[in-house]
């Protein structure tokens, strides 16, 4: 029986720079009935005491002085899985009875497990605004050696591939020890960014693209996002009394002629007690602006500028956090930013 050790590298998918205080750091959980931890950089305690990190294949930049940086940009981050596994140790392998290709088949059979870890931390990433880190559930580019031990013998079986990548120079870190520790919360209570947060995100991926389809679709995602928020936050948070005429409405939107834009106001009001436009009429406007022009993309085709669709996206995140704020009304529950696997 040996007690494997599997590490996976993956890289960011886009410039990724981090404050200092997350250098190291590590968090650690189970899926799939395997201990798994995710590990950023510097791997070895040694490097990290230095305080030097310039010549690490795992760097791509610095900024500052040597034990005074003010951000470090990654190249990647590191999935390890740990797991006993009968027949696949130092042991077996030193007797001839398994072969590095053994260990090399044992390693492609744990790559989904960390390849699905690495996407949640990604997409945690990218919902709370590192959105130039790809859409939500994208793949991570796998790379750098890929490695199997038994830590029992303290022995690597003869298994790896990969490479590296560089990635360009920025003045300011992404991800501090605030928001990696909100990330290591959510995963080690199993969540994923709940729909309205991840369809947001992606609104913002492609913002940033380069073309007017991606406009396009950054409109269309932000309302989606909108629509499901605020359907979501009138389910959970609506008076006990008013609960079944929302579900009502909320499941047959055409028989009552509702609109999205109407749900911030009129239902909001009447439902919860709260209103967008009562609290914040310019970005009540903002909102319905939003749906209009949602309509008009998706039933014209009609072009957009990528000042306005900065402009709507904008409104939209802020409407989001309107929401998350909402006071609960007798008893109801409180909607996430994250849901369960």
């Amino acid at each position: 029986m040996g007690k494997l050790r599997s590490e996976f590298f993956f890289g960011f998918g886009g410039e990724m720079w981090v404050f200092p205080e997350v250098l190291g750091k590590s968090v650690a959980f189970e899926r799939e009935g395997v201990g798994v931890s995710i590990d950023l950089p510097p791997f070895d305690q040694k490097q990290l005491e230095s305080g030097d990190f310039r010549e690490r294949k795992w760097c791509s930049g610095v900024v500052g002085a040597p034990g005074a940086w003010k951000a470090v940009g990654l190249s990647l981050f590191r999935v390890t899985l740990r797991e006993d596994v009968a027949g696949l140790s130092k042991e077996e392998r030193e007797s001839g009875r398994k072969s590095s290709g053994d260990a090399a088949q044992y390693l492609g059979s744990r790559l989904c497990v960390a390849q699905g870890v690495a996407v949640e931390f990604l997409d945690w990433l990218r919902a709370n605004g590192l959105v130039h880190l790809g859409v939500i559930g994208q793949a991570p580019r796998q790379f750098a050696a890929n490695r199997v031990f038994d830590e029992s013998a303290a022995y690597e079986f003869p298994a790896s591939f990969g490479g590296t990548i560089k990635l360009a120079v920025r003045s300011s870190g992404d991800l501090d020890a605030k928001l990696f520790n909100e990330i290591a919360f959510e995963l080690h209570a199993g969540r994923r960014p709940a729909m309205p947060e991840s369809l947001l995100a992606d609104a913002f991926f492609f913002l940033a693209g380069g073309l007017d389809s991606d406009l396009k679709r950054a409109v269309l995602f932000a309302a989606i996002a909108c629509e499901t928020k605020v359907a979501e936050t009138l389910r959970t948070r609506a008076k006990p009394e008013c609960r079944l005429l929302v579900d009502e409405l909320l499941g047959n939107p055409r028989d009552f002629s509702v609109r999205a834009a109407g749900l911030f106001h009129t239902f909001m009001r009447a439902a919860v007690g709260v209103s967008l436009r009562d609290d914040n009429r310019d970005l009540h406007d903002t909102i319905e602006l939003l749906f209009k022009i949602r309509n008009r993309v998706a039933h014209k085709g009609e072009e957009v500028p990528r000042s306005e669709v900065r402009r709507l996206l904008e409104g939209a995140r802020a409407a989001m956090s309107w929401l998350d704020g909402v006071h609960v009304a007798d008893g109801g529950q409180k909607p996430s930013g994250s849901e369960a696997l």
